[in-house]
């Protein structure tokens, strides 16, 4: 806990002068990110740990807690059932229960988009825009801004022929 402090407090007294929002934490309790395997009360400590740092040193800036998988799309239930995973929104809750006071949801919304790498393989649902209205609205009954803070569209057709069929919907992206 104290590391993660005095990390939080080097990064602001460097960054200062050019940072007035400051990201808690970024996809928390997801099994790709989760590589310590803290629990729910462990990831609370760290996240209340460096709201503190950011209320000590930036006192007027906006803190935001950043989350992926934010329809719940990859939560395993084994996981979640170990105390090692958590749906965004479950997460956002058990922080305003633990009173960690954090001002800003950031809303990662991957539409389509897809992944081909070492750590992950695989895509995002395509979403009609009435699921992206209706995602931001059960979040929104945290009573926090959202912050939508990544997009994917994408921008080719990935192969299928390698396991990955997402990315189109009624056609191929273009600009208009």
């Amino acid at each position: 806990k104290k590391a993660v402090y005095d990390h939080t407090k080097a990064l602001i007294e460097y960054y200062a002068p050019y940072v007035t929002v400051w990201q808690a934490i970024n996809e928390a309790m997801l099994y790709h990110t989760n590589a310590l395997n803290l629990n729910l009360d462990q990831h609370m400590e760290v996240v209340a740990s460096v709201v503190q740092a950011i209320r000590t040193y930036a006192p007027l800036d906006t803190i935001e807690v950043n989350n992926c998988q934010v329809f719940g799309e990859g939560i395993n239930p084994s996981l979640c059932a170990q105390g090692y995973e958590r749906v965004p929104d479950e997460f956002y809750r058990s922080l305003l229960e633990h009173g960690v006071e954090f001002d800003a949801i950031g809303m990662q919304l991957y539409y389509g988009g897809y992944m081909d790498a070492g750590l992950w393989k695989g895509g995002f649902p395509i979403r009609h825009p009435w699921d992206l209205e209706a995602i931001i609205e059960r979040y929104s009954t945290l009573g926090k801004p959202i912050y939508i803070t990544e997009v994917s569209v994408p921008s080719s057709h990935p192969a299928p022929d390698r396991g990955i069929d997402f990315g189109y919907w009624h056609g191929p992206w273009n600009p208009e």
